[in-house]
């Protein structure tokens, strides 16, 4: 049924992460929700919109460090990516 696809333990792992991290987010929005808050966005967000824009991001600075450069470098555009998560998520 899955044999189309190419499943590694990589890409195993990042569906997790993604998942988890709705999820997490979801539970801890149920249980304690907060207000919207100002980071560097010129708009107000709260968790989950900085979940999604984090992830957003994300795929778009990999997507266009794979666009202009080599894709023997593609680790660089994933890290330049995380640093784009985290700092969505944290200062966001």
């Amino acid at each position: 049924m899955f044999d189309w696809m190419m499943w590694t333990w990589q890409s195993a792992l990042f569906f997790v992460f993604v998942f988890g991290s709705i999820t997490f987010t979801t539970v801890w929005t149920v249980l304690k929700p907060s207000p919207g808050r100002k980071g560097f966005l010129p708009i107000s967000t709260t968790g989950g919109d900085r979940l999604f824009l984090g992830l957003v991001g994300a795929l778009a600075v990999l997507f266009l460090w794979m666009a202009f450069t080599d894709k023997s470098l593609a680790w660089v555009g994933a890290l330049l990516g995380a640093v784009w998560f985290v700092g969505e998520v944290v200062f966001g």
